[in-house]
């Protein structure tokens, strides 16, 4: 094990809230293999530690702020689940990623692709897997290449596990270098890293069979199909540069579940990464999309008439103790304020009943007001981008100004809702006590389709 720092591991934990999670990331540092401190799975670490997923993510976010942990953003391909690049920096990610293992580019999609782990900072201790290019093969293609937060679909395995039992090459290729295993295959396929593909199907043979794969810089070549029976693999690195290989035989064309594990978009929607971080940004520029995002906008009805009656210094320590009311609610139920302009708020959730429950109980925030105020509020989900504007997270695209636009179309009191946010499951289950709920259809300002609002008047 590496050599600790404990007195900068120490002054920074006593910075930290005294409890059992603080207690085991004491342990983990100090006791651990550096595989359980590199990209550590908060909502598995909150389990081990016997604490909700919340005050985990939120001790390791402030872990981070001191400098004892570092935030890792891994874009993970859905396709072969390979981690094609991790970034200890929000503006380091790009719209688009490269994954050697399919030997494509593919879209960055913060939902579903970037995968957000807590690695301990190197000056805490030092992990060897900041040096991938020195890991044995084993730790460098199943503890750092592949997620391991990716359940093969019907196995009850972990996709590293599945790609250590069904290894038929492992091997490191020098440039020109070559290097031949005898294997018998059944039916399916033999794949792997970089992308490689032979297919065996057919009648069974007796005879060992030939086939030599060649790295062109980009992917193995050719990519044969062949009978099941006793077969030479070759394998040949033409690159210029040192080459990792890793080739997996699978019976089966796999499909992926995925354990419990922190979003780039569940971060991002989370009110601890702003108080903490705040000043991680996109790149400007950049938009990274993501999908199936939920914004809310909410408007303040009456205030223009306040600030006539009462002035504009009351009216304005007003208006901010119901945007602070207001922050508190979206932060109970699972989002993050976007920004504030003029009377308007804009927030963002990850998942559409939370802010369904949000706009629920905004209504109470103006109870006991002995002035007249009211909310008019707006809800819709789809995709968009995460950009940066004024050196601050925001959201952009045609969703955005849908959910803008449905807002426009709330009456004081009213939560408009579009089919998207409606339709959901446990949506409608929030929606029972409102009885049937008619469609209205309406044509937005800006927006070239009709849509279907649903209108709620909260109690």
């Amino acid at each position: 094990m590496r050599e600790v720092n404990n007195v900068l591991l120490e002054t920074k934990l006593a910075q930290l809230p005294a409890g059992l999670a603080s207690r085991q990331l004491r342990d983990r540092v100090n006791h651990a293999d550096d595989r359980m401190l590199f990209r550590i799975n908060p909502y598995a670490f909150a389990e081990e530690a016997g604490v909700p997923a919340d005050r985990a993510i939120e001790l390791l976010l402030r872990a981070s702020a001191l400098g004892l942990v570092r935030v890792e953003w891994s874009l993970v391909c859905r396709g072969c689940g390979e981690c094609a690049a991790s970034h200890f920096k929000l503006s380091e990610l790009a719209s688009t990623f490269h994954c050697a293992a399919c030997a494509t580019d593919r879209m960055t999609n913060l939902h579903k692709q970037v995968e957000v782990g807590f690695t301990v900072h190197p000056e805490i201790r030092a992990l060897r897997y900041a040096h991938p290019e020195s890991l044995e093969l084993e730790d460098f293609f199943f503890g750092y290449k592949f997620s391991s937060n990716i359940l093969v679909r019907g196995e009850g395995v972990r996709l590293v596990d599945y790609l250590r039992t069904h290894t038929q090459i492992l091997t490191r290729l020098a440039p020109g270098g070559r290097a031949t295993a005898d294997v018998v295959l059944e039916e399916g396929w033999v794949v792997g890293s970089p992308r490689a593909k032979l297919t065996v199907i057919g009648a069974r043979v007796s005879d060992t069979r030939e086939v030599e794969l060649v790295f062109d810089g980009r992917a193995f070549e050719p990519r044969p199909t062949i009978a099941p029976g006793p077969v030479r693999i070759s394998v040949r690195n033409d690159s210029a540069n040192p080459l990792p290989v890793l080739l997996y035989f699978t019976p089966i064309v796999t499909y992926f579940d995925y354990v419990p594990l922190l979003s780039g978009q569940r971060l991002l929607n989370t009110d601890d990464f702003r108080r903490y971080l705040g000043t991680e940004v996109v790149r400007p520029g950049t938009g990274i999309p993501t999908r199936d995002n939920t914004l809310l906008f909410s408007d303040l009805s009456g205030s223009t008439a306040i600030y006539d009656r009462i002035g504009d210094a009351a009216a304005f320590e007003l208006v901010s103790a119901h945007f602070e009311s207001l922050a508190r609610m979206v932060t109970r139920h699972s989002g993050v304020v976007v920004k504030t302009i003029g009377d308007a708020l804009m927030a963002s959730f990850s998942h559409p009943a939370d802010a369904v429950r949000a706009a629920l109980e905004m209504g109470d925030a103006l109870v006991g007001l002995t002035e007249p105020l009211s909310l008019k509020i707006g809800i819709h989900r789809g995709d968009c981008l995460v950009v940066n504007i004024r050196d601050s997270v925001d959201y952009f695209g045609q969703m955005v100004n849908v959910a803008a636009r449905v807002q426009s179309c709330a009456r004081a009191g009213d939560v408009c809702l579009t089919a998207a946010v409606h339709d959901d499951p446990e949506v409608l289950e929030l929606l029972k006590p409102f009885g049937d709920i008619p469609a209205e259809r309406h044509l937005l300002r800006g927006i070239g389709d009709e849509q279907v609002v649903y209108r709620l008047r909260p109690a």
